[in-house]
């Protein structure tokens, strides 16, 4: 059989597989070692490290690692990076199957476009259909404006879904850098919310436009920084010191919730006695800076409050925990008399 002389030979098999493979190691690289650089020097974590530390070794199953925008004008069109700027998929967290979503910062500031919407309404819809929690470590600026309306929609899609998932799968939240606009309402749909002091922020407009409408100078922090949040707000449930013990919290809090409405905390054995008396502190009718009954019925050790950083008018009177008793998770909720003299606000 002979060749036109004038036609190109097509690409072998080998080549297109070692092709795929250099296009998905590009993926897997991200934007290069200096974009890195100065993720690190901010005090953060690239998408994937966290995800390293959120999830077991090993888990991780990518979707649409390979996916980038087609957007034109403003320059987009000669910038078209791999993932788009949010790393999509499923693992486990102690064996147990989660679906997860996590902004790249490094790619357009983490920015949402259309691409980069619709890999977070596939997962969404995966972690419904599948009865699994989904967790999302947000770290971007909100919308693309680059892409308009379509960034728009691509967030209104995001909303719907948080409230279709709300009471069916626990949604966690986990804020790690500044997020502005629709990157923070959807968290605040979300039943859990992590935040990073220092290098994370919640913030429906930022510290300039601020300024510009009302002159009043303000920080990020101060606009809307963890402790904000967690004293003044009450949006946020846990603010931790930094990203690698916050990320084990929400590995630990997961131990305590069911995978979905239709099922039950999974029981988990314990060496603690069933018979152990619980310590009374204190007296009837004395003043006191804490409740009467400081350790309820349950494991000790194993238990976590929400809103642990509550402020007094926000749920600091309140304190709400979840032990194990018999190596199940069961609720709690008890008065805390100092504030307000326990009064709800």
């Amino acid at each position: 059989m002979t060749t036109d002389p004038g036609t190109e030979a097509a690409p072998s098999t080998g080549t297109r597989v070692a092709e795929l493979h250099r296009i998905k190691q590009e993926a897997l690289l991200g934007p290069g070692e200096a974009a890195t650089r100065a993720q690190h020097a901010k005090g953060k974590l690239t998408a994937r490290e966290r995800l390293e530390l959120l999830l077991d070794d090993g888990s991780f199953q990518e979707i649409e690692a390979l996916r980038r925008h087609r957007a034109s004008g403003f320059g987009l069109e000669g910038r078209k990076p791999y993932t788009d700027g949010v790393i999509t998929g499923w693992g486990t967290i102690h064996g147990r199957t989660v679906f997860v979503y996590a902004h790249d910062f490094r790619i357009f500031g983490g920015a949402l476009g259309e691409a980069h919407a619709a890999k977070i309404h596939k997962v969404m819809d995966l972690a419904i259909a599948a009865g699994a929690p989904l967790i999302s470590l947000n770290d971007g600026a909100g919308a693309r404006i680059q892409e308009g309306v379509t960034a728009l929609a691509g967030y209104g899609g995001i909303f719907v879904r948080n409230t279709r998932a709300s009471g069916v799968v626990p949604q966690i939240s986990v804020m790690l850098g500044p997020c502005a606009g629709g990157a923070a309402y959807s968290p605040a749909l979300t039943d859990f919310v992590f935040m990073v002091r220092e290098t994370s922020q919640m913030f429906i407009t930022g510290p300039d436009v601020v300024e510009a409408v009302t002159g009043e100078k303000i920080s990020q922090n101060g606009l809307g920084g963890a402790d904000v949040h967690a004293q003044t707000s009450g949006v946020c449930h846990f603010a931790y010191d930094d990203e690698a013990a916050c990320l084990e919290e929400v590995r630990y809090l997961l131990s305590l919730l069911p995978d979905n409405n239709r099922t039950s905390p999974s029981a988990q054995a314990t060496a603690d006695p069933a018979d152990r008396r619980c310590a009374v502190p204190g007296r009837p009718g004395a003043r006191r800076r804490q409740p009467f009954l400081r350790h309820a019925p349950g494991h000790r050790g194993d238990h976590r409050r929400r809103r642990v950083h509550g402020g007094p008018r926000a749920m600091g009177d309140q304190h709400h925990r979840r032990p194990r008793a018999h190596g199940r998770e069961h609720g709690g909720h008890r008065r805390q008399p100092a504030p307000v003299h326990g009064r709800r606000p």
